[in-house]
């Protein structure tokens, strides 16, 4: 559960490292960020709630768990990105209560700290899930196989619900 957590907690995270952003570089940025955070974020939330009771919901769940490891690399690049943007002129990402922007050494400061925040929250997600995925593996070899009767039937549920998910960001 750990990871759902850790998940949201770097969409919001993230969410709020892009607002630092000049308008004109938000406009490019903020939405897919948001996207690829919530993406993350939502199909962790998902293969947490799938618990394998069988070859069918493992394979599923597996297959949520890549897409949210996938959306998770996306958003680091993405970030690395938002980072170097910033760093171009770091002084105008930061204002100090009373409107002037805070000095150019300070703010370098500010950012490499939020980038090693994000890039710790990323790895570890990254290092939780991929653990999640292990211990799946392992306990995927006593599943039962699912009923064949249900398969073709399955499928379709799982495509239509990873198009609706996928198609609702992108």
């Amino acid at each position: 559960m750990e990871y759902v957590s850790n998940g949201y907690a770097i969409e919001k995270y993230s969410i709020d490292f892009t607002k630092r952003l000049s308008v004109k570089n938000a406009r490019l940025f903020q939405d897919p960020v948001k996207k690829l955070a919530m993406l993350q974020a939502d199909t962790a939330y998902i293969a947490n709630e799938i618990f394998p009771t069988n070859l069918a919901e493992y394979q599923i769940r597996r297959l949520l768990l890549g897409i949210s490891m996938a959306t998770l690399h996306a958003l680091d690049k993405r970030m690395s990105d938002v980072y170097e943007l910033l760093m171009v002129n770091p002084s105008e990402a930061f204002n100090r209560q009373n409107g002037k922007p805070v000095p150019q050494s300070e703010a370098i400061g500010i950012l490499d700290k939020m980038a090693e925040t994000l890039g710790g929250m990323i790895d570890f997600q990254d290092t939780l899930l991929k653990g999640v995925r292990d211990s799946d593996k392992e306990r995927a070899a006593n599943l039962p196989a699912a009923d064949p009767t249900i398969l073709p039937a399955l499928s379709g549920v799982v495509k239509s619900a990873l198009d609706s998910l996928i198609g609702t960001f992108f």
